[in-house]
């Protein structure tokens, strides 16, 4: 995230217009290259790219815990998070990588914060991954499990 929105997002938050996203910080992802995946690459958010931006990805993933994301290896990221009332919010934004098998991102309103422990690939056509959102508040959905679709996001 380039310090040009950073101090946007800042000041957005100090005036109240964005609080919700306060918790965020310095931990949002940036523009930063990631390497492609290898089929020896299996733990990580590398090992679950969907294409090399957004605009270009062919691919998403459905979990059984009524998320979906995209990760695309330029940083880009989309969720799009169902509620129970069946209300689907899309968000997009950035991911960065923490750790080796980790995944923080950054959207709006309602979106999946983090993938953590990330167990799969885009080659085995599956992961799991401890989930993380943000909907009003900070919630943990516990280990879902991601099936790999064709096509972006609807």
């Amino acid at each position: 995230m380039s310090e040009r929105v950073k101090s946007r997002l800042f000041a957005m938050m100090r005036t109240g217009a964005l609080a919700p996203l306060a918790f965020l910080g310095s931990s949002c992802g940036g523009g930063s290259s990631h390497p492609q995946n290898s089929p020896q690459n299996t733990i990580g958010p590398t090992a679950i790219l969907n294409g090399s931006a957004l605009a270009s990805v062919n691919s998403h993933w459905v979990a059984n815990c009524a998320v979906q994301v995209e990760l695309a290896a330029n940083g880009e990221f989309r969720s799009a998070v169902t509620d129970v009332s069946g209300t689907t919010y899309s968000s997009s934004g950035n991911w960065a990588a923490s750790g080796t098998s980790d995944a923080n991102a950054s959207g709006y309103y309602c979106w999946v914060t983090e993938l953590k422990n990330i167990s799969g690939s885009t080659s085995s056509q599956t992961f799991s991954a401890g989930v993380y959102l943000y909907c009003g508040s900070s919630q943990y959905l516990g280990v879902c499990s991601f099936n790999l679709q064709s096509g972006a996001i609807p």
